[in-house]
């Protein structure tokens, strides 16, 4: 059996599987990150126990566990460099070593960045990804992207490959992110900077978003609202697929994937987010290749 351990800044997910992989349970509950880091792992320990408890399987019994979390995380140490969800509790912090203070001597104990995880589900289901090069963006909190090529995942020493969320798309944007830059391409696509420019320019009476409180939109709703063809939705659909493909360009130019995949918050985007990034996309592309040939 192995135990997965989501914590993540809004909530924290258990999940109590074979060591094939199938799930047998999981819970959920909330998670604070900016709690003191003694805090939150004494919490976490204790939904442990009680899941566990409430499983009837003792830690024992457990071949290993596997935690991924926010931030850059140095899978082979199993330390948390840096959270900007987390910045109390410094850097460089020993997550496996605490982890086996909770769980004592397993066989395994994994810990890793949540874009990785999310990269490593995508390398064990999808067919094709274990060749070529393969981009993998996961959208939730923040953006973080794994990349995989021939089935091995990329991480660099510093484990900073895949913080494409702190990727400057617009070093002139007013708002400082919280790892002290500006423009970075997380806080440009945040759904609270959405909410900011809707409510400082709200949707008509003929948009499908014009009665919710704009405190109250989410990406689903405007990708939904642009599915209808709705073009206040779409004029903020547009900006984000341009965000992103501006991301992919960089990206392309140290990795050149063959293959994006997203996960979280965007895989759920409409055709027309999907058509304007790739539109945009190859837009970029066209002129790389027109500066190639001129150089």
């Amino acid at each position: 059996l192995t135990l997965c351990i989501a914590l993540w800044p809004r909530s924290t997910r258990l999940s109590l599987r074979t060591i094939t992989g199938t799930p047998l349970a999981e819970t959920d509950f909330p998670s604070d990150l900016h709690r003191p880091l003694e805090t939150v792992l004494g919490d976490l320990g204790e939904h442990i126990n009680a899941f566990l408890e409430n499983c009837h399987v003792v830690k024992k019994r457990l071949y290993g566990v596997m935690l991924s979390t926010a931030g850059t995380v140095d899978a082979q140490e199993g330390t948390l460099r840096y959270s900007v969800h987390s910045p109390e509790w410094g850097d460089c912090i020993p997550l496996r070593a605490y982890l086996e203070k909770i769980m004592g001597p397993l066989p395994a104990l994994l810990v890793e960045n949540a874009g990785k995880t999310a990269g490593r589900a995508v390398l064990l289901r999808q067919e094709g990804a274990h060749t070529g090069r393969v981009l993998t963006v996961f959208t939730a909190w923040g953006v973080s992207a794994c990349m995989i090529e021939e089935g091995a995942i990329l991480s660099g020493p510093l484990s900073l490959v895949g913080e494409i969320g702190h990727m400057s798309i617009d070093p002139a944007d007013p708002e400082l992110c919280p790892c002290g830059r500006h423009g970075c391409l997380e806080r440009l696509v945040s759904i609270a900077r959405l909410r900011r420019r809707i409510a400082a320019d709200p949707p008509p009476e003929s948009s499908p978003l014009h009665k919710l409180a704009p405190q109250s939109i989410s990406l689903q709703h405007l990708f939904f609202a642009s599915q209808q063809g709705d073009s206040y939705a779409r004029g903020f659909v547009t900006y984000l697929a341009d965000c992103f493909a501006t991301m992919l360009r960089n990206v392309s130019l140290v990795f050149n994937p063959e293959t994006v995949v997203f996960v979280g918050d965007y895989a759920a985007a409409d055709e027309y987010f999907d058509r304007c990034m790739v539109q945009q996309f190859e837009q970029f592309h066209a002129a790389d290749e027109h500066g190639d040939g001129k150089g």
